[in-house]
């Protein structure tokens, strides 16, 4: 679990100019909530926000966001919900942050990791990863960076379920444990064609033939001198 510290200001004046004002000056909006407190509207730090989430856990970092009043200081521990992203120029818009209570369990994404190298890969097969971060329920003190899975032992056309991952204590998947996250697929260019039935048959038609052919002609003798030995005997018959 990895947790990182932030500093914010409670933002007094809402709206589009005052938006843009903040963006102007490196700041971004943003909000923190929970089902047992009042929305608290934010001014968080561009770059103070990059340096709280320089973690091996990157989105899943649980923030403790230290909230800055006109009277008081209070402390939030929370966890990132949504970013809205300006993609033409990849910068984040504003963000959404969920309160946490550390009893109560939550549901995040976390990437799947797989390590080794496939058997089915050294025999020419791709690994394909279909799946890339996984839904799962624990509470904050458990949320793992990455679940990890060993793919060494996979041959052709075989794959890994989610039923197959190990998980932590206290952490329970919420998707279908038969669904497929991984897969080593054979190559087109691998794949042999094999000759339909009636290929077969004509291929065997034509070796008969070969076959047959092969056999008139007397073992030693070429088939212009066969056909001499006959006009020989004819001549004979008639004197």
């Amino acid at each position: 679990m990895a947790k990182s510290k932030l500093k914010a200001k409670r933002r007094s004046t809402l709206g589009k100019k005052s938006t843009k004002a903040l963006r102007r000056e490196g700041n971004i909006p943003g909000v923190i909530y929970s089902k047992d407190m009042e929305t608290i509207p934010l001014v968080l730090n561009r770059a103070d926000l990059k340096k709280a989430f320089a973690t091996d856990a990157g989105r899943n970092t649980l923030i403790e966001i230290e909230i800055e009043g006109e009277d008081n200081k209070e402390h939030k521990l929370s966890i990132l919900r949504e970013m809205q992203m300006d993609y033409i120029s990849n910068t984040a818009l504003h963000l959404d942050f969920q309160a946490l209570n550390m009893d109560e369990k939550l549901e995040v994404n976390i990437p799947l990791v797989f390590t080794g190298r496939a058997e089915g890969v050294k025999e020419g097969g791709i690994l394909e990863e279909l799946i890339r971060e996984i839904e799962v329920i624990c509470v904050p003190g458990d949320i793992p960076d990455t679940i990890e899975h060993d793919v060494t032992s996979l041959g052709l056309e075989q794959g890994v379920q989610i039923k197959d991952l190990s998980l932590p204590d206290g952490v329970e998947i919420t998707g279908n444990p038969d669904d497929t996250v991984a897969m080593v697929h054979i190559p087109r260019a691998m794949i042999v064609e094999t000759p339909t039935e009636a290929e077969g048959e004509l291929e065997e038609l034509e070796e008969g033939e070969e076959g047959a052919e092969g056999a008139e002609t007397p073992e030693g003798e070429s088939p212009a001198a066969t056909e001499s030995d006959e006009k020989a005997k004819g001549s004979d018959s008639e004197g």
